[in-house]
Parts: C-alpha cells; sequence; structure tokens
C-alpha cells in the first residue's frame, strides 16, 4: 500500500514537471517568434526611412501602392499591417505616424 501511495504521488509530481516544461517551450517560442517578427518590422519599415518625402508619400503602399507582404520564416507566416494617422503639423511639415502591426500564427 505505502509503494502504491508513493508512486501517486511521485507520478502527480512528475506530472506537475511535464506542464512546466511544456509552459516554458510554449513562452520560449512565443518570444522566438516575437524576435522574429521585430527583426522583419525593420524590412517593412526601411522604405519609410528612406523616402520620407510628402510628395511621394502617396506612391508608398500607405498611399495606395504595394505594401510588402507575407513572409515565411520557419514555417510561420508573417503578415504586416500597415495604418497612417492624420498628418499634425511640426515646423511648417505635415508629419504622418505609420503604424505597423504583425501578426502570425502560432505552431
Amino acid at each position: 500500500m505505502e509503494i502504491l501511495v508513493a508512486t501517486m504521488i511521485l507520478s502527480i509530481c512528475f506530472l506537475g514537471l511535464a506542464n512546466i516544461f511544456v509552459a516554458a517551450t510554449r513562452k520560449i517560442a512565443h518570444s522566438r517568434y516575437q524576435m522574429v517578427a521585430a527583426e522583419l518590422s525593420k524590412f517593412w519599415l526601411e522604405p519609410f526611412h528612406s523616402d520620407v518625402r510628402q510628395d511621394i508619400l502617396n506612391t508608398t503602399c500607405l498611399g495606395g501602392g504595394a505594401c510588402p507582404g507575407v513572409i515565411n520564416y520557419d514555417g510561420v507566416a508573417y503578415t504586416p499591417i500597415f495604418t497612417r494617422s492624420d498628418f499634425v503639423m511640426v515646423g511648417g511639415q505635415k508629419v504622418y505616424k505609420i503604424r505597423l502591426t504583425i501578426d502570425w500564427n502560432e505552431l
């Protein structure tokens, strides 16, 4: 009887450790997805850093041009979503705020 109780207690402890391992593995994978998305955001935002002139803003993807599309990395599809705020006057110039949101489906 004592061996049965000890085996039950030991199996419950191992089950708890297995749950901790699975949760830690998911957290590490999520952190990796976030790091990849952060690196890809540099790629997607670079055209806006290079071409910030008002006369060409409407030719970018925010004005109806073609935005960079989905990038697949290690079997995960990262999708950019660009939004542009209304302009604010700063020093006599129109300034827009561009927001980039990246979506992905975790495995």
